[in-house]
């Protein structure tokens, strides 16, 4: 999943109609991706990189204005209006001017974010409620198909990833949901997992692990186990960036990061010994870079020309970053988010 931000730079990215997410396979293999444009058009890549400018491989499923962002697990994927109401995919595509593969799954003013993972599609209210949906459609306008699970007006952001869904508050504590919902107005089934006020608002989860980065750039991973009385031990220094802290930070099947100076880098495994951190392998170094977003068995990036690429697994040599390929040359695209 993508760095996340602050509920409020959420909110305003949400009302500016430019927050978008997108579904991932790996390279060469049997692809889901999925992007949003600023006029609300969401497309399918299916499969057909670039031709020099020519980018043929993607497919419209839908174009509708109110769409302000998309999200997907499972191969599935979700939309989300400017009015709070959640659709469904379920095909077809786009004929002519009529795409009507969209069903209705909510509709309520109150939310701000729809985040996917495991399978699973949760969605955020500006009251710090955070709902997950049980599987029922809306009937006309009845939409009952959601369970409350957290209300926390403390609540800063949230990730899933191929595992449960966490959250973090603006004190820096970390909560992993553990599966049972609300009963009323008491929420208690999370479990604490970290309590350091030093955590900035740079988490991530991917497929198989949760990552944090600190204000001071240091990077960790949990491991488990979570909190008990006195300490939070769970967690395993596997990034130090001298105390520069990485605007970009992204999980998937991997974690990435891109630093500063633009460059990207991809986590191999080795966690830190003392200060030095030698886990890290550089895949690019562009400063044309504005976005990463981690996928499930490779990244992707963004250009400032709004142009996708996707990292084809060959890293740096000597300064050359060869390792990439555009997928789409569409000034109209905007941010896009892998999910699995």
């Amino acid at each position: 999943m993508t760095t996340k931000l602050s509920q409020w730079q959420r909110i305003a990215l949400l009302a500016a109609g430019i927050a978008a997410s997108m579904v991932s396979a790996a390279w060469g293999g049997n692809t889901s991706l999925y992007q949003l444009h600023s006029d609300g058009t969401i497309w399918q890549y299916t499969g057909v990189p670039c031709s020099g400018n020519v980018c043929s491989g993607w497919l419209q499923l839908d174009d509708n204005r109110l769409s302000t962002q998309i999200a997907g697990a499972g191969g599935l994927l979700y939309q989300m209006h400017a009015d709070g109401s959640i659709w469904k995919y379920v095909g077809p595509a786009c004929s002519g001017g009529s795409c009507p593969g969209w069903i209705m799954l909510d509709d309520n003013p109150k939310n701000i974010m729809i985040i996917a993972g495991e399978g699973q599609l949760y969605q955020w209210h500006w009251d710090g409620s955070v709902w997950q949906f049980t599987g029922q459609a809306c009937n006309g306008n009845s939409c009952l198909g959601w369970v409350q699970i957290d209300q926390d007006l403390s609540l800063q952001d949230l990730a899933a990833g191929g595992g449960p869904l966490y959250t973090m508050d603006n004190d820096g504590t970390f909560w992993q949901y553990t599966g049972q919902p609300c009963s009323g107005s008491v929420c208690f089934d999370w479990l604490e997992i970290d309590d350091n006020p030093a955590t900035s608002s740079g988490f991530a989860a991917g497929l198989t692990a949760l990552y944090q980065q600190h204000r001071d750039g240091t990077i960790w991973q949990y491991t488990g186990p979570a909190c008990n009385a006195t300490t939070c031990p769970g967690w395993l220094l596997i990034g130090n960036n001298n105390g520069k802290f990485s605007p970009q930070f992204s999980a998937g099947g991997a974690l990435y990061q891109q630093k500063s100076d633009y460059s990207i880098w991809q986590y191999t495994g080795t966690p830190c010994s003392g200060n030095t951190c030698p886990g890290w392998s550089e895949l690019d170094n562009n400063p044309e870079t504005q976005y990463i977003y981690g996928g499930s068995a490779t990244v992707y990036q963004q250009h400032w020309d709004r142009s996708v690429w996707q990292y084809t697994g060959q890293p740096c040599y000597k300064n050359v970053c060869s390792g990439w390929v555009k997928l789409d040359d569409n000034p109209g695209t905007m941010t896009v988010v892998p999910s699995f």
